[in-house]
């Protein structure tokens, strides 16, 4: 009996304590997780401290986003990391969307930083790059939407796409001496940036037409040593030797006027300046790159005789833009050259042999489009409508056109030259019209609305004619000519 009893006592009293030793093993278990990350580096996380350890010798194996790092389950729970000295490179993506990172520490053993090594952290606030460094992968702090500041030191030389790409609280920039390579979208939506340094080294910064969002940037300063660039007391952008006007910064404010001997002004150079009012343009500048002035607040532009293209958009979503001499030496307007501008009347000189299809489209207040008798490739009628030259195919009818207008006939195209005139209440159509755009009279566009019919909208034609079958397939009011005598001859402006 007495055996039984200690046996029995000894029982329970192993079995209190594998209870009370129970919650430490299981603390113990869970505080530490590591494995390999490299076929010398390792990583150790502490999930008391919330502390992701990378360390070993070599490189950091590359990884890939949604799910292809060790540690992926662990990331929400990573607050601080830190990179010991030995390890020489940062794999790709491998600290993508670590959402609670508030540290970083970097030793000045990394030579690398692959792609997207550090988007999506959007609680980091400032990185320190040390001078190991010589490369920076594509869209390496993409979306780290807290990061004000980000250090790189002199040493690296290669900055990749996309690298601040949608980091919005990011204020000042500087591209160290060492830097000769920066690629496009290096700045895009970045919605807080005023200024961006650039060293000495750089020749150029690609992608300066992707500064969408940049709405705050203010200025460019550039190191008098550049051989390459620099910039005017405005922050404007410029080549070395002032002959190409590449970038103004979007937040600039008033008129402004280029340099003298400028020759080109660069593709997007004032897109998005929604605050320039004025542009003096010299004699000098030959070429306007695409979309140059486009999405401005102009509300007048006079172009340089010498001038020969009128590139694609290069004055487009400039909505205040009212009034533009096109030169008597071009020969071409661009595709959306001057798409949804407040112009009112334009005149198309001699010269001109080709224009872009949309080129004046969804612009609601222009009133006419005249031509030059001389031009050996377009006409104009009485009312402003822009025909080819011997007056078969209309090309485009003002969208400001109130009341009724009649196609002359001979005509035997008309494509979407009356799309979007939504104040044009009718028109006569003759026999000869063959083709109709789908998008044709009587439709017109809201943005991010819809399409929509003008009300009460008429076609006035020959029964079993083109005019018609389009009526009836729109659903329009059709009235046969030679039984209606209320036909509205011409067209008429409020």
């Amino acid at each position: 009996m007495k055996h039984t009893l200690r046996r029995t006592l000894s029982l329970l009293l192993a079995l209190v304590l594998l209870c009370s030793a129970a919650p430490r093993l299981t603390l113990s278990a869970c505080a530490e997780q590591s494995g390999y990350c490299g076929d010398h580096v390792s990583w150790t996380f502490n999930a008391i401290t919330g502390e992701l350890v990378i360390s070993g010798t070599g490189q950091m194996a590359n990884m890939s986003g949604g799910g292809g790092v060790p540690w992926y389950d662990l990331r929400p729970s990573v607050k601080t990391l830190t990179i010991e000295n030995g390890v020489t490179s940062i794999g790709a993506y491998a600290f993508d969307y670590l959402p609670n990172l508030e540290e970083a520490s970097i030793p000045d053993s990394i030579v690398s930083i692959g792609d997207h090594a550090f988007s999506s952290c959007s609680c980091l606030p400032e990185l320190e790059i040390p001078g190991s460094v010589r490369s920076i992968g594509d869209s390496a702090f993409e979306y780290c939407e807290s990061l004000q500041t980000l250090h790189l030191s002199e040493g690296v030389t290669s900055l990749g796409c996309g690298l601040l790409s949608h980091c919005e609280s990011i204020t000042d920039f500087t591209i160290p001496n060492s830097v000769t390579s920066l690629l496009s979208y290096a700045f895009f939506d970045c919605r807080s940036l005023q200024t961006i340094t650039i060293g000495s080294g750089l020749p150029e910064i690609e992608g300066l037409d992707s500064l969408e969002g940049c709405d705050q940037l203010e200025a460019f300063y550039v190191s008098p040593d550049n051989p390459y660039l620099c910039s005017d007391s405005d922050g404007v952008l410029y080549n070395k030797a002032k002959t190409e006007l590449l970038r103004c910064p979007p937040a600039f404010q008033g008129s402004y006027s280029i340099s003298d001997g400028v020759i080109s002004v660069n593709a997007s150079a004032f897109q998005d300046c929604v605050s320039l009012t004025g542009i003096d343009i010299p004699a000098s500048v030959a070429s306007i790159g695409e979309y140059a002035f486009s999405n401005t607040g102009l509300t007048e532009a006079t172009l340089p005789q010498g001038l020969t293209i009128i590139p694609e958009g290069a004055f487009c979503f400039s909505h205040a833009l009212t009034e533009v001499n096109i030169p008597v030496e071009v020969t071409e307007i661009g595709f959306r050259a001057f798409l949804e501008c407040g112009l009112v009347h334009v005149y198309i000189p001699a010269n001109v042999a080709e224009i872009g299809y949309n080129a004046f489209g969804n612009s609601g207040a222009m009133k006419s489009i005249t031509v030059d008798p001389a031009n050996q490739f377009f006409s104009s009628d009485a009312e402003g409508v822009l025909f080819n030259k011997d007056k078969t195919v209309i090309i485009e009818c003002p969208e400001g056109m109130h009341g009724s207008y009649t196609i002359p006939n001979g005509v035997t195209s008309i494509g979407i030259a009356f799309f979007n005139c939504r104040w044009l209440t009718s028109i006569v159509i003759p026999e000869s019209v063959e083709e109709i755009g789908f998008y044709g009279p009587g439709l017109y566009y809201v943005p991010f609305e819809g399409y929509y019919y003008v009300p009460g909208f008429s076609v006035y034609g020959y029964p079993g004619s083109a005019a018609e079958q389009y009526a009836n397939d729109f659903g329009f009011k059709f009235c046969p000519l030679g039984t209606f005598t209320d036909v509205q001859e011409g067209a008429w402006y409020e």
